[in-house]
Formats: C-alpha cells, sequence, structure tokens
C-alpha cells in the first residue's frame, strides 16, 4: 500500500492526499535533520514518492529520518562544491533528489541491509535515455542479475544530471 497519493492541479501543482500524521511527522523530522530552508514538504515528498516508485517500502522511524536526511545533505554539499556556489538552485532540484534516492539505495545495500532490500527490480524501466548518455536495464532478457540491475539503477541516479551541473558551474578564484 503506498503512503501517499498524488494529485497534480491542472497548473503541475502537486496536491498531497491521504497523508497519515506519522508521514507528516516523519518528513518534519528529516527536515529539522537537514535544517536547511531551501527544502521544504514538497521536496521530502518528491523523494519519498521516487524511493516508493521503485518500490522501496520506506519504515517511518529514526534511521530512515537520518539515512534520507544524510543523503539529501550529502548531495547537496558535493553539488554545491562541483558547481562552486552556496544555495542550490531550483533547477537542480531534480538531480538532488535522483541523487539522494540513489544515495540511500546505495547506503542500504553497502551496509548489509540489501538481504532485506524490498525492490521489485523486475518493475524497472527498460531503457533510460537523457541527452546523449543511455542506460538500458536487460529485464527479463536473463543477460543480468536482479543484483546487476539494482547497481545499474543505483549508478544511473547517483550520476544523474553530471552535464547539468556545468551550466550551473562558477569560476572559483
Amino acid at each position: 500500500m503506498p503512503l501517499f497519493d498524488f494529485l497534480t492541479d491542472d497548473d503541475g501543482n502537486i496536491l498531497t492526499t491521504d497523508v497519515s500524521d506519522s508521514i507528516r511527522s516523519f518528513i518534519t523530522a528529516i527536515l529539522a535533520v537537514l535544517k536547511d530552508s531551501a527544502f521544504d514538504d514538497e521536496f521530502i515528498l518528491l523523494i519519498l514518492k521516487r524511493l516508493e516508485s521503485l518500490g522501496y517500502n520506506i519504515t517511518v522511524n529514526d534511521n530512515e529520518v537520518w539515512l534520507i536526511a544524510f543523503s539529501v545533505s550529502e548531495v547537496v554539499s558535493h553539488i554545491k562544491n562541483i558547481c562552486n556556489i552556496s544555495t542550490i538552485p531550483k533547477e537542480l532540484n531534480h538531480i538532488v533528489i535522483e541523487r539522494a534516492v540513489g544515495n540511500v539505495l546505495y547506503n542500504v545495500k553497502s551496509t548489509g541491509q540489501s538481504d532485506n532490500l524490498p525492490i521489485d527490480l523486475e518493475t524497472a524501466v527498460k531503457s533510460v535515455q537523457t541527452g546523449d548518455t543511455n542506460v538500458t536495464f536487460a529485464i527479463g532478457e536473463g543477460s543480468m542479475t536482479d543484483e546487476q540491475r539494482f547497481d545499474a539503477i543505483v549508478s544511473f541516479l547517483l550520476n544523474t544530471g553530471e552535464g547539468e551541473l556545468i551550466c550551473f558551474r562558477k569560476i572559483k578564484w
């Protein structure tokens, strides 16, 4: 059962329904750990929804709060350092979301929790193309193991938007 459902209005604004009080307090806890006013409830909801879209079962506990907040913080710090900027422009939020999700999945696997990783790799997309980068997951073709497909998804997420970051890079004197 999904944690929440997303609806959008005619302008593309996200309208969230059926978000329980526990999810709202979970989001508030993540924002409190982040201590970054650039991010709001909607941003965290997008991260949670992206994790959920990949089949990740989010458990509402302190470990998840810390893991998600740490992942977002790490990605934000990396992008700020790469681009030599002090704040993340809204245009890069989708990159932060994808990379934070990749970071969460990578950390879950690398800490040995992958045996219980509730990701349905069969639901992953077969081909993703962004600009001149093309990633294909050979689902159902038997050429990759579940772990290889998982690693390919995580690698894609962790490296999302590398070319876009160049557009926001500033010279450091």
